[in-house]
């Protein structure tokens, strides 16, 4: 009985810089029907699968569904589709998405649901193990329909860019804010910060750009659409405002439902790269580039664990404002529908509201001051940040630190961090992930001789931990509930728990000192849930004289669930008549995908036999 696991994400595009990610949206695979053409289906671009559906062609293919589920808050989803329960074979489907709600955006004006017909799909499936593994799916719904789908719920949204005019370098911590030309009134749409790449959104229904001064009992729009102009402000002045005119320039008037734009201005320069604050890397990995979807680090599949180091920029005044920036780490664990399963990566993201302050770190070296001693010699000390430098929110502060120093004649000092006497070394954080793995630390976790070739127990299993992390960056006086900069990683896979293994043979199990004649039967057990590879062999003093395979041996490959094995209650036969008379090994070896740790490199057991 095959399990075929087919995983994916959806997003749309509103215009080229921007995506919305689909989060809580359901997706639905049916079966296609006999008068449809399917390999051509399969093959066809979207504009020709692209449908909205009536309530009756939604009845009609109820009977074809195969399963659905709903994605998350990144828009992934999971299907678990098994050839017994769902009777699939494998066999090309069609994609649905039921969408109630419009991610990211305030409330619809029309509370409607839409369901329509994406695309038609023939996975190519891997087999790991029992199962059947398709690639992963990462589908963009066009520009064209997502922004005809948002006419469903009267919703418009303007995704814009603002940078200078010369160089077009983006202008982060802007307030963009957009305006309706009326002939009677202008109305205010929203406004928006731009982000770190000068990117804005604002969503806004035609309610807000149909008011006069008699709504809401009498709106009056002449064209369909709105005539948009705008305002910027930046670093507390206005630098782009635009007359009403501009709203009825070609391209700005009665604007449709997505609406891209540039704005440029000169009037200020942005802020060099060393003066905007910036989370880049976990460890030796990129946040944007170099994790899968699932949580893993790098083209090897690698897991965090102990202390793990977070590297940015963090300036110690906003550029915009002068003010001392403070800056903190949430994380929130992913979740299972039940109890924790070993068997599924967790699918469940946690939710805003559940994120919680990163407070227990180990020594980070975050940068250097720089002094003179008692005798005017110039010198420097590590600046190192604890759990202690947190406050109650988690954010570190380190404009005005106090550091202790050597005055080098027998004394010390205490001097504050000033920005002409600190440098940092792009460390922003050590965090001790102890804090949420709730496995202890260990490298090794002998199951012990009895356990030997039987499978770990499934509640004793270590899970796939996975979380989601995010950085924040305020001014110092700046409540927590409104951040300045927002940058998460939605998935990283963090681990601590010990490899469960065990090994014997059964001609010992009597008698540690029996001597082997003909046969040895291999009594093993290995469990961890990021295993790199196992194997077993059996060793003299001059090398390996029964190497893998055929001996047993497994070796990870992009299964994710691949953790180890057993031998079974009989344990793996192998004949050693052949063998000269001599001491013997046989030795379990293992590596984990852990990154940069001695876990990572090879390990293992082993139990002599003689013959």
């Amino acid at each position: 009985m095959a399990n075929y696991i087919f995983k994916g994400k959806l997003r749309a595009s509103v215009c080229k810089e921007c995506l919305d990610v689909l989060a809580n949206v359901q997706v639905r695979l049916y079966r296609h029907r006999d008068d449809q053409d399917v390999p051509t289906l399969v093959q066809a671009e979207p504009k020709h699968t692209f449908a909205v559906l009536t309530e009756a062609d939604i009845t009609a293919k109820e009977r074809f569904l195969i399963a659905e589920t709903s994605t998350d808050q990144n828009g992934e989803f999971t299907f678990l589709l098994n050839s017994e329960k769902n009777t699939y074979s494998g066999e090309a489907f069609e994609v649905d998405v039921a969408i109630s709600s419009i991610p990211g955006s305030r409330p619809a004006a029309k509370p409607v649901s839409v369901q329509c017909t994406i695309t038609s799909l023939q996975p190519e499936w891997t087999q790991f193990g029992h199962d059947m593994i398709a690639p992963y799916w990462d589908f963009i719904i066009p520009a064209r329909y997502w922004c005809y789908l948002l006419a469903y719920f009267d919703l418009w949204v303007i995704c814009g860019r603002f940078v200078t005019c010369e160089g077009k370098k983006p202008l982060p911590g802007a307030t963009i804010r957009a305006f309706d030309a009326d002939w009677i009134q202008h109305d205010a749409l929203g406004e928006a910060v731009t982000d770190f790449n000068g990117l804005f959104r604002i969503y806004y229904t035609s309610a807000d750009f149909r008011k006069t001064p008699l709504s809401p009992w009498i709106n009056i729009e002449l064209t369909g659409g709105p005539d948009l102009f705008f305002q910027a402000e930046f670093g507390g002045s206005l630098v782009i405002n635009e007359n009403s005119s501009a709203g009825r320039q070609p391209g700005r008037e009665n604007v449709g439902h997505c609406f891209c734009i540039e704005l440029c201005t000169d009037q200020v320069q942005p802020p060099d790269a060393d003066e905007l604050p910036h989370w880049e890397r976990v460890e030796e990995f990129e946040v944007d580039t170099d994790f899968s979807a699932e949580g893993y680090a790098g083209i090897n599949s690698l897991v965090m664990h102990d202390c793990i180091d977070l590297h940015g920029n963090m300036p110690l005044k906003n550029a915009a404002n002068n003010k001392p920036l403070k800056y903190r780490f949430l994380i929130g664990a992913w979740t299972w529908p039940g109890a924790e399963d070993p068997a599924i990566i967790p699918p469940n993201a946690p939710a805003d509201a559940d994120l919680v302050p990163v407070k227990l770190i180990c020594d980070s070296k975050v940068g250097y001051i720089y002094y003179s001693d008692a005798y005017g010699d110039p010198r420097s000390a590590p600046v190192i940040i604890r759990s202690s430098d947190l406050d109650g929110d988690g954010c570190v502060t380190l404009l005005g630190k106090v550091v202790k120093v050597d005055m080098h004649d027998g004394t010390t000092a205490d001097i504050a961090i000033t920005e002409h006497n600190f440098v940092g070394t792009y460390l922003l954080m050590t965090m001790n992930s102890h804090a949420h793995t709730p496995a202890p630390y260990d490298v090794l976790q002998n199951l012990g001789l009895a356990a030997a070739g039987t499978a770990v127990p499934v509640g004793d299993r270590a899970p796939i931990r996975r979380f989601k992390l995010r950085f924040q960056v305020y001014d110092a006086d700046q409540a927590v509930d409104k951040a300045t900069s927002n940058k998460t990683l939605n998935a990283l896979v963090i681990d601590n728990s010990p490899v469960k293994y065990a090994l014997n043979l059964t001609e010992l199990m009597g008698d540690l000192c029996n001597k082997i004649t003909n046969t040895v039967h291999i009594l093993f057990t290995i469990d961890h849930p990021h295993l790199n590879f196992f194997n077993v062999t059996i060793e003299n003093n001059g090398g390996i004289v029964h190497p893998p395979p055929p001996l047993p041996q497994g070796t990870f490959s992009g299964g994710f669930f691949f953790r180890g094995g057993e031998s079974g209650g009989a344990g793996f036969s192998v004949n050693v008549a052949a063998d000269p008379v001599c001491a013997y090994a046989v030795k379990l070896s293992w590596q984990t995908r852990h990154y940069h740790s001695n876990r990572g490199n090879s390990r293992h057991t082993q139990i002599l036999y003689c013959k």
